[in-house]
């Protein structure tokens, strides 16, 4: 089995993933800011080089967080593409 990848790293990820949730409980707007601002920060200091992976990255932790509030399949990074 490759280190990293068994059952227990995936409970300890489901807990965190649990534990990031709880948190974010009632603060959905800030989160989804956060995230957003975090993406476009990552996009301009790769020079635009990975914009399609952290589009997806964003998309993905929106859906695992339960935050997925954008049926419209827009783009991620605050609508930017």
């Amino acid at each position: 089995m490759v280190e990293g990848h068994g059952p227990k790293q995936r409970r300890d990820a489901m807990s965190v993933m649990d534990k990031v949730k709880s948190m974010l409980h009632g603060h959905h707007d800030q989160a989804d800011k956060a995230m957003d601002k975090g993406a476009q920060m990552a996009d301009e200091r790769t020079g635009g080089k990975y914009t399609d992976q952290i589009s997806t990255g964003e998309r993905t932790l929106d859906e695992r967080l339960g935050m997925d509030d954008n049926p419209t399949g827009d783009q991620g990074m605050g609508g930017q593409t």
